[in-house]
């Protein structure tokens, strides 16, 4: 009976740990993607640089990193119950987590950021004003060019010639220079959520 039962807690304590390694792998390619946007270094035949589309699995990995941390610092096991809702699992699992609450207001305040994509609001649309204030709860925005989900119909319904290129374009507007400093603070955010995971892996 030992014995089985230091097998259960090896397999516990092994799928806890793979929720981890997969959410640095996915921290570690957001820093890659947005370092690859920033230096724009990569040439093929064709394109300038395809360095500068990196930003869209920039942003991409990096909301998928902290919907496997969250689960990951949660302990959850019974992935039925878990679902897109990231505060919510926060608020939910708090009490099987050790975060202390000042950690979990600071998560929470960054899931709301992405899921929200507020960084995206520091750039312009096509007519000069704000881009649009979004809710990407499910990660799609960044994850196909297009769909059904409420994300994509928002962005459409309002500029049924939206192209993602416009996210980075210089002129009329400097979404270059702010998408930038977007990959920027992303990469702080990924540094920020990487020492929190590494403070509660025991």
């Amino acid at each position: 009976m030992r014995t089985k039962a230091r097998q259960n807690n090896s397999n516990n304590a092994n799928i806890l740990v793979n929720w981890r390694d997969f959410c640095l792998g996915y921290i570690s390619a957001t820093c890659a993607c947005a370092d690859a946007y920033l230096n724009h270094s990569q040439k093929v035949p064709g394109f300038e640089s395809y360095g500068e589309f990196a930003f869209i699995p920039a942003f991409w990995n990096f909301k998928h990193a902290l919907e496997l941390g969250v689960k990951f610092l949660s302990n959850v096991r019974d992935n039925k119950s878990w679902g897109h809702n990231l505060i919510k699992n926060l608020e939910r699992y708090i009490k099987k987590s050790n975060l202390s609450d000042k950690e979990c207001e600071d998560l929470k305040e960054m899931c709301r950021k992405y899921v929200n994509l507020v960084p995206l609001q520091e750039l312009k649309d096509v007519h000069g004003k704000s881009f649009i204030s979004l809710s990407d709860r499910e990660n799609q925005f960044f994850h196909y060019p297009e769909g059904n989900d409420k994300t994509h119909k928002t962005v459409y319904d309002s500029n049924r010639h939206f192209a993602y290129y416009s996210l980075v374009i210089s002129r009329p507007w400097n979404n270059e220079n702010v998408m930038r400093e977007l990959m920027k603070e992303l990469k702080k955010d990924a540094f920020f959520f990487a020492k929190i995971l590494g403070k509660h892996t025991n």
